[in-house]
């Protein structure tokens, strides 16, 4: 078995995860839908039919989907976990900033009849999270002691006292979110608790790198584990599909039950171990659409090709609101050719990118 074990390490260390990259592709396809809806209507009703529309009937994939930014911002983090961060840390703060500065010109733009509008993103919550965990690398006690404190997080509902919390409401706002009774909600992606989602993945393939090998199989004990853990998570599966569009989003994604939150969570652990098993690999290596998925820079470059597409989204989707929610087949369009576009642009741009630097 260690010859074995050994053997598929070698011939794959510089390999991809191909379940973690299938899993990638699929949320980025269920976030594509979501962004796409929330940009262009902002509310769950679409006045489409289904003879119109082929978003309609596709639908209910992003909704099953609809945890999708908890399996990115996991896998992603798992997966910078397994690299150095020195070697990426330029390039992917460079991402960061731009990420927060489109999402800056966004709200500026939607907000301009009331002034100045700040809110904290998922780009300003990736950003502090490897911050931190760049601070504490070099002293591998205080990385894991920072993967289990994110691990901690996760279990606590930070957003039931925030009427106890003596700050001002743009820093609330940030640390816990905030969801007020009439107004605005402003929730989207909070530091506590999901600073934890970066923290523990992070650190959890960090461990990976350091005291396993790339890939090893399911002991009996641990199928056991599993199994006890994904039967009780079974209730609860299925509280994020009617997740509203729009104001309320943030509120109701991003303050469910803290077990209702697990009961999904623990299949995307469940995704990632399963994606360092042997068997698993070599069954994806053999699929054409697996290994295709993964040389895509969906899957090689996906801060870039993220961030290519929010681009994109905001860019066609907010001024041309109008036309694309009275014109189906443009929506469709629109929304459909978002992936494909991404992949495009993202090589286009890394190939002019190295004809410039030569």
């Amino acid at each position: 078995m260690r010859k074995e074990l050994s053997a598929v390490d070698s011939s794959s260390s510089r390999a991809r995860y191909f379940g973690i990259d299938l899993m990638r592709f699929i949320s980025m396809m269920a976030i594509v839908m979501m962004h796409s809806h929330g940009i262009v209507f902002f509310t769950d009703t679409i006045y489409f039919s289904y003879d119109q529309s082929v978003f309609l009937w596709l639908s209910p994939f992003g909704r099953f989907f609809s945890i999708s930014g908890f399996t990115i911002v996991a896998t992603t983090s798992f997966l910078y976990g397994r690299k150095s961060l020195g070697k990426m840390k330029r390039g992917l703060m460079w991402l960061l900033l731009a990420g927060i500065f489109l999402l800056f010109l966004f709200y500026g733009r939607a907000n301009a009849h009331e002034g100045f509008f700040f809110e904290w993103d998922v780009y300003h919550l990736i950003l502090v999270g490897f911050l931190a965990v760049r601070a504490a690398k070099p002293r591998p006690k205080i990385l894991y002691a920072l993967g289990i404190v994110g691990f901690s997080l996760l279990w606590v509902p930070f957003w039931r006292v925030q009427n106890h919390w003596d700050v001002s409401s743009w820093l609330k706002e940030i640390l816990i979110g905030c969801c007020y009774p009439h107004g605005e909600h402003v929730a989207n992606w909070p530091i506590f608790p999901w600073v934890g989602l970066i923290w523990f993945p992070y650190v959890l393939g960090h461990w990976v790198k350091n005291h396993r090998e790339s890939f090893w199989p399911f002991g009996r004990g641990e199928w056991i584990g599993w199994g006890v853990l994904l039967l009780i998570s079974i209730p609860n599966l299925g509280a994020y599909y009617h997740t509203p569009i729009g104001d309320n989003f943030p509120c109701h994604m991003f303050r469910q039950p803290v077990w209702v939150f697990w009961s999904h969570f623990i299949w995307i652990l469940f995704g990632i171990r399963s994606s360092l098993t042997p068997g698993f690999q070599r069954s994806l290596e053999s699929s054409a659409i697996a290994r295709f998925i993964s040389k895509l820079n969906w899957s090689r470059r996906f801060g870039l090709s993220y961030f290519i597409q929010l681009y994109l989204l905001l860019i066609i989707g907010f001024p041309f609101r109008d036309e694309l929610q009275s014109h189906p087949v443009w929506f469709d369009v629109y929304w459909l050719s978002v992936i494909p576009v991404t992949e495009f642009l993202s090589r286009l741009s890394l190939f002019v990118f190295k004809k410039y630097k030569k």
